[in-house]
């Protein structure tokens, strides 16, 4: 059987919206997936949404990382429809392996994108991939969020390892970090 590959595009999100951004991968590269399956989650400013195969086939290759901006009709993956079952799968390098969002990672998230909305209600997903430097938070708004997240993860933190992180990813990192006990 010879492999017949597909590029898979980003589809049309209504009303307007041609954009999203890619908040993570559910299937990786290498895997089997059938039509109807949970490729990937997407957020726009009005939902968040879930991409799924409209075929069967295993996914070779990812387009895009978690955190980019999709646009409407761009290449989101491509698809070997023909390669069959027993074939190997090919080797997945470390920063494509996804796995879908912990709940603790959602609730930093929520806390992270409620404190960005209180100086910004437009403040969207997107946001929270932008150096701290371009958002409108101040050191107390940071400090503020610091200690949110203690009460929300219910954990104690150290202010010092906190201060001056350039991305709320990095904030991100470090609650995780906390919260698993590390």
């Amino acid at each position: 059987m010879s492999d017949s590959f597909e590029d898979i595009r980003v589809p049309g999100f209504g009303h307007s919206l041609d954009e999203a951004l890619l908040v993570e991968w559910v299937a990786g590269v290498g895997d089997l997936v059938r039509r109807g399956d949970v490729v990937a989650v997407v957020e726009t400013d009005k939902a968040s949404t879930e991409i799924v195969a409209e075929r069967d086939g295993w996914i070779t290759e990812h387009t895009a990382t978690a955190g980019t901006i999709l646009k409407s009709g761009e290449v989101l993956y491509r698809l070997a429809a023909d390669q069959p079952c027993h074939a190997p799968r090919p080797a997945v390098p470390a920063d494509e392996r996804r796995t879908p969002m912990s709940e603790t990672e959602e609730r930093i998230s929520d806390v992270m994108l409620a404190k960005l909305r209180e100086r910004d209600p437009s403040s969207g997903p997107e946001d929270l991939a932008r150096p701290v430097s371009e958002l409108d938070l101040d050191s107390l708004d940071l400090v503020e969020l610091h200690q949110r997240l203690e009460r929300e993860l219910q954990v104690e933190g150290d202010l010092r390892e906190t201060a001056g992180l350039p991305f709320l990813s990095d904030f991100s990192a470090y609650f995780m970090k906390l919260a698993s006990g590390e």
